[in-house]
């Protein structure tokens, strides 16, 4: 599909979401980071159907580690949208609806999963 037409004066939304990671300690985030994180931007632009660039913050942070490799840990992932393609509720809508296909992300943080 197409990127929409501007129609409405540029807006800003966000959405957050708390994850259980399995499987992923501080070294495997450290070196799959940036690469996650793009590919969760990528995704969002994709679900909203806009440029890449709109995606203006995109961030998941730990809140609690495990010591336990098979105990989930919780995160928390933000993301913020500047977009004259949605007004803000229906921004928020199409955030809320948003369903990463986890089992395309590198193969430790396969089991995200929202709370």
């Amino acid at each position: 599909t197409g990127v929409q037409t501007c129609a409405l004066p540029i807006c800003s939304f966000s959405g957050s979401w708390q994850l259980y990671i399995c499987g992923c300690d501080e070294k495997c985030w450290a070196d799959k980071r940036i690469a996650t994180l793009h590919r969760l931007r990528l995704e969002i632009a994709d679900h909203l159907d806009i440029p890449l660039h709109e995606v203006q913050e995109l961030d998941l942070r730990f809140e609690s580690r495990s010591l336990n490799p098979h105990q989930a840990a919780l995160a928390r992932m933000h993301v913020r949208i500047t977009s004259p393609r949605y007004a803000a509720d229906t921004g928020i809508a199409m955030l809320r609806s948003f369903s990463v296909v986890w089992r395309d992300l590198p193969r430790p943080l396969q089991c995200l999963c929202s709370v």
